[in-house]
């Protein structure tokens, strides 16, 4: 949530997890422990032994790349290949060359589809001659608006995008902010509030169903309009 953020370091993260030890199996606490817990400091044994392993893994995965595109016979360049379809492990800390294909949308799973296509040293030019021809032999790519209509037919745009007449839009922030009204000052975090001690604060009298949800509301304006755009729902 930016500079406002109840949480700002690892080490504050770790700390409140350890707290909320409910909340923290969700997000694998101890690996961020073990992480914070590192020795990072710049110059110190990691840096040094993770600098020093560098150039021979890229060295390695340069090589088993190049095996792949010759084919695993250097002597015979008839049967290179021009491009490798699919994922190639480390081909990024190889630092070869990769394209990627837009291949439609899963409506199950509501993710965009696509496929890598890799290749070794200068081989930008065959890259996108491959991706290209890929590309409009299967004619699944479609336009961005066409993907998920629920995710761009809020967009307040002139002229309005597609789907829009379907309405049924999250509320802006101006529309959340008025179902809010005035923004309650809580003594608390909501970011890291369980919900059992909500029901707590409740019962004792110090929180009000009406205080909670109009602070609710407040944080679903700031985090549709200033955060990461999850346009969570009011209803």
């Amino acid at each position: 949530m930016g500079a406002n953020a109840p949480i700002n370091s690892l080490e504050e993260e770790v700390a409140v997890n350890q707290v909320e030890s409910d909340q923290a199996l969700k997000f694998g606490n101890q690996n961020h422990a073990n992480a914070a817990a590192a020795e990072t400091e710049p110059g110190g044994p990691n840096e040094t032994a993770y600098r020093a392993a560098m150039p021979i893994r890229r060295a390695a995965q340069w090589a088993a790349i190049d095996s792949m595109m010759n084919n695993q016979t250097p002597d015979d360049p008839s049967d290179d290949f021009l491009a490798i379809l699919g994922s190639v492990p480390n081909g990024a800390t190889a630092g070869t060359t990769q394209i990627t294909i837009p291949m439609g949308y899963s409506t199950t799973r509501r993710r965009a589809q696509s496929v890598p296509i890799h290749g070794n040293a200068y081989s930008e030019r065959n890259l996108i001659g491959v991706a290209y021809v890929i590309e409009q032999a299967t004619r699944l790519r479609r336009p961005v608006s066409e993907l998920n209509p629920s995710m761009y037919r809020c967009a307040d745009t002139v002229p309005a995008p597609a789907y829009s007449e379907r309405g049924s839009c999250n509320p802006d922030y101006e529309s959340a902010m008025a179902l809010a009204g005035s923004v309650p000052q809580l003594p608390f975090s909501l970011e890291t509030e369980t919900a059992q001690s909500l029901q707590a604060r409740q019962a004792a009298g110090t929180l009000t169903a009406e205080t909670l949800t109009r602070a609710y509301l407040a944080r679903i304006a700031a985090a549709n309009a200033e955060g990461p755009a999850v346009q969570r729902c009011v209803r």
